[in-house]
């Protein structure tokens, strides 16, 4: 469930998410509004080492993106399956321009990712996180964000634009743990990307 608060500070459900699976996987997550309606859906598909190969995300009646996905793996000392890296292709239905996604793992968490589009422009990441533990990681849960997900909570990152900005970027991250290492709020501070004006601030809040 998905939490806001009105003007007049009453908490509301803002939006629900329902999961069905197939194989002991997620096959397919519907979003629903606070009235209970159906406002997007995700897919997933699966190649047979269990990682996700394709996601069909759409928002509304008409905003598709169609997400496919490729990795390079490896085994680790215990014999489990380790991403070294993976790369993404990505085509929205209200562009022609396609954008092709590549991040590199270390550690079980993303350190260096990198997105370009057909037209030139480039997105760079190096990111730095925190030793605690991803209440995420392992739950079986795809994200549409992270198409990985990391053991550990992300704390910093520095990012670099050639031939455009984007509307906004992270640029703080501040988290509050429960006594077992679990992040129980985590406050993100939003920023102009090009010229580093705050914008807001962003609390989300945990319950175990």
């Amino acid at each position: 469930m998905h939490f806001r608060k009105r003007a007049d500070g009453s908490v509301f459900v803002a939006m629900t998410e329902d999961a069905e699976f197939s194989n002991g996987k997620v096959s397919k997550i519907t979003r629903k509004a606070e009235d209970g309606r159906i406002i997007g859906n995700t897919q997933f598909q699966y190649h047979g080492n269990g990682l996700v190969s394709n996601i069909r995300h759409q928002e509304g009646t008409d905003s598709v993106t169609t997400i496919t996905l490729s990795y390079t793996t490896s085994l680790d000392a215990n014999n489990n399956l380790k991403i070294e890296s993976f790369g993404a292709n990505i085509e929205y239905s209200f562009s022609l321009m396609r954008h092709a996604y590549q991040a590199y793992l270390d550690g079980g968490v993303v350190v260096n990712d990198g997105l370009s589009s057909a037209n030139g422009n480039w997105e760079e990441g190096l990111y730095q996180y925190d030793g605690s533990i991803n209440p995420f990681y392992g739950d079986g849960w795809p994200d549409m964000q992270q198409f990985v997900i990391g053991k550990h909570n992300l704390e910093m990152q520095w990012k670099t634009y050639v031939n455009y900005w984007p509307p906004f970027e992270v640029y703080n991250i501040a988290y509050n743990y429960t006594p077992d290492g679990y992040p129980k709020e985590v406050l993100k501070s939003h920023r102009n990307a090009r010229t580093h004006a705050h914008i807001d601030s962003f609390k989300e809040v945990y319950v175990y």
